[in-house]
């Protein structure tokens, strides 16, 4: 028996069955993937559309999140990428200052904490706007 309240608010109890044509498959499954969904779950969407309780614009709107999360995860990942460059700088930096064999001026030290600095006010924007 399962536990208080774990059943969803609207279980799927009621299967669908049919067959179609090599080509009419096909064109459904590139339409579905092209939405982003399972089969299953663009088959759905489709009846519910038919059946006036969700609109076709709201699979639009699925489509704009999912292109918009696309772009803040390679977002996310140029600002680590940038951030690791600095990183490997500043350690590169720290050796040479450390070992005697470049002097480092003040100058090129302050120009790396800013660097850093600015890479890490872009990791923090974009970590608010993801979980915004």
């Amino acid at each position: 028996m399962p536990a208080k309240d774990t059943r969803k608010a609207n279980p799927l109890e009621h299967r669908l069955s049919t067959n179609v044509d090599e080509a009419l498959h096909a064109a459904f499954l590139e339409r579905a993937k092209a939405a982003g969904l399972s089969d299953a779950s663009y088959l759905r969407h489709l009846i519910a559309v038919d059946a006036g309780a969700a609109s076709a614009a709201d699979l639009k709107r699925r489509n704009l999140k999912r292109v918009s999360l696309d772009n803040l995860a390679h977002e996310v990942n140029q600002v680590g990428l940038h951030i690791r460059k600095v990183g490997v700088n500043v350690n590169q930096l720290a050796k040479q200052a450390n070992s005697g064999m470049v002097p480092i001026s003040r100058d090129e030290a302050v120009h790396m904490m800013s660097e850093l600095q600015l890479a890490m006010s872009r990791a923090i924007a974009v970590m608010e706007r993801s979980l915004a």
